[in-house]
């Protein structure tokens, strides 16, 4: 179950050549398990609520997804000449020898996991002020 010693938001957007992927609602919401990273909505939004203070990783989300995140490959989407893999925070590149699973997501970051074509705008910020009432 969810926690409230530590309650933060992240922004996660995922390009497939250059378009965006529509991150599903209710990742890691299901009838018997909430768990500390989830989603609500489509937005992108990650919910992290957890009874303790604690880094948590791009790759546990993908994890409780149930979907592939390494440097080779994205979903289904498996990197190649033509269509290489990155990954920014906050609008800054993150480097390729990074594993990209242990990237640390904290409050208000906005993630941007690309396969291929980059997309014509990098994401650098997100509004969380439905998220964040205060």
């Amino acid at each position: 179950m969810e926690g409230s010693a530590f309650h933060i938001h992240a922004r996660l957007d995922i390009f497939i050549n250059g378009q965006n992927y529509t991150l599903p609602a209710l990742i890691g919401i299901n009838d018997d398990c909430l768990y500390w990273m989830h989603t609500h909505d489509e937005t992108g939004i990650i919910h992290i609520e957890s009874p303790i203070q604690k880094n948590f990783t791009l790759g546990q989300f993908f994890d409780i997804w149930k979907q592939t995140l390494n440097n080779n490959q994205i979903l289904n989407y498996t990197s190649d000449t033509n269509h290489p893999i990155s990954v920014y925070v906050n609008g800054t590149k993150v480097s390729n020898g990074t594993n990209f699973r242990d990237i640390n997501i904290h409050s208000h970051d906005v993630i941007a996991l690309i396969y291929g074509k980059d997309p014509n705008v990098i994401p650098t910020k997100a509004d969380f002020s439905a998220v964040d009432p205060y």
